[in-house]
């Protein structure tokens, strides 16, 4: 298991900035990637985290990646595409599937990106780059109904509350959220089911391997290792578990 943590005021993170109105945070990517020796061709199963901080009048055109993803609405509001987002929203999209473009609200957006694989090639503007897409299974995924219950709710739970936001499908791909009061554990579901997860924690904290997560921290776990346990701190914690599809030889045309 690689863990991540994420702290946008650590000075120690990367910040790429494309303008005041745009600013990416790396948590883990290329440039760690290439410093552990990695290149493209290895890059699958390392882990890839940023967030980003987006504010009018920048928009983000549509493009796609070479690399399935996860996205998650932590702040703000916006577009992705025509549909509106805000947080809690998560959102999927599969390798070489377009999507965009995405909007900020008047008080921008900020979102975190997490893939199981580096993006070494990065953002594939369209309709520009058109001719790099591949004939695969195109898959989009939008969950906008997760909301943060908070500590009080939290402190009255029986047990770990699970609710599946989206149930597993032919290759792995999933998402479920969790709730757990203080000192309650958790032992998730086999990762060797899909292709690695992350667990993002939402709301609260989590203690795992002699050390504590916070929120918008996060886990991966890979689909070689034992399922992860996790254990809430004082002020519990809800977390998503964001399982990826397992790797794909051959896709059928969308």
């Amino acid at each position: 298991m690689i863990p991540a943590r994420y702290a946008h005021r650590d000075e120690q993170l990367r910040r790429h900035t494309h303008g005041e109105n745009l600013r990416i945070y790396d948590l883990c990517g290329v440039d760690s990637a290439r410093a552990a020796g990695l290149n493209p061709d290895q890059g699958y199963l390392y882990p890839q985290v940023h967030e980003v901080y987006q504010h009018p009048p920048f928009i983000a055109p549509p493009h796609f990646h070479e690399i399935d993803q996860f996205q998650v609405v932590i702040g703000g509001s916006g577009f992705l595409g025509r549909l509106p987002v805000r947080p809690v929203t998560i959102h999927y999209v599969n390798a070489f599937t377009p999507y965009g473009p995405i909007v900020p609200g008047p008080e921008g957006i900020s979102y975190m990106t997490l893939r199981n694989g580096v993006d070494f090639a990065g953002a594939h503007i369209m309709p520009d780059a058109r001719t790099k897409l591949r004939p695969v299974r195109r898959r989009h995924k939008l969950i906008d109904q997760v909301q943060i219950a908070g500590q009080n709710y939290r402190d009255c739970l029986a047990g770990p509350e699970h609710l599946s936001m989206l149930p597993t499908e032919f290759d792995g791909l999933s998402v479920d959220i969790f709730r757990l009061r203080t000192g309650m554990s958790l032992t998730g579901s086999a990762p060797h089911d899909g292709g690695g997860q992350h667990w993002l924690i939402l709301d609260g904290t989590l203690s795992c391997e002699r050390q504590t997560w916070s929120s918008f921290s996060c886990l991966f776990v890979r689909p070689d290792d034992p399922p992860l346990t996790v254990v809430a701190d004082a002020d519990g914690a809800e977390f998503a578990i964001l399982q990826y599809a397992r790797p794909r030889t051959a896709d059928a045309c969308a």
